[in-house]
């Protein structure tokens, strides 16, 4: 865009550049030149791998919460995985992710708040139900699991306490 010297309306020679615009040809609407490097993919992958991570670090925080490593936990946490963007974990994975979350002092719930606001309902329960079914895999839902499941639903804005209240009944 450039501002003219007009004489009786008529532009006669450029006087300044006022800036560069990309024109859309279906709305008109006028955009920055940054938008044609623009990838919409990018954006999803990073999202991905945060939603991915997070439902990593609830397993382990999962595992860890009734105070005791139980192998059958770390197989479900193989398992479920596979239902995770990110795709499955070996056990060797799952235990390294165990271990890491024992020795982390924040708490999975910040990473599940970071991402929260980008999920919809589905994917929310999807964490919750990630964290369920490391829960119940080792046949028995302890009072600290509980617990931890109450928080998970609250920092995603579910009202899981009916639910979290019937597990193992």
């Amino acid at each position: 865009m450039q501002r003219y010297f007009t004489l009786y309306w008529i532009p006669l020679f450029p006087l300044t550049t006022l800036g560069e615009y990309v024109e859309c040809e279906l709305c008109a609407q006028g955009y920055d030149p940054k938008i044609l490097q623009y990838n919409p993919n990018e954006g999803l992958q990073t999202f991905f791998s945060q939603v991915d991570i997070a439902a990593k670090r609830l397993m382990a925080a999962m595992v860890l919460a009734d105070g005791q490593i139980d192998d059958s936990e770390l197989q479900a946490m193989v398992e479920v995985s596979a239902k995770l963007p990110g795709g499955v974990m070996t056990l060797e994975e799952a235990s390294a992710a165990v271990e890491r979350a024992a020795n982390e002092s924040a708490s999975p719930l910040e990473v599940v708040k970071d991402v929260k606001d980008g999920l919809n309902d589905q994917g929310k329960q999807l964490l919750l139900y990630v964290a369920c079914e490391i829960a119940g895999a080792d046949g028995d839902i302890a009072d600290d699991e509980k617990m931890l499941l109450l928080a998970i639903g609250e920092a995603l804005d579910l009202d899981v306490t009916e639910q979290v209240a019937n597990l193992g009944t």
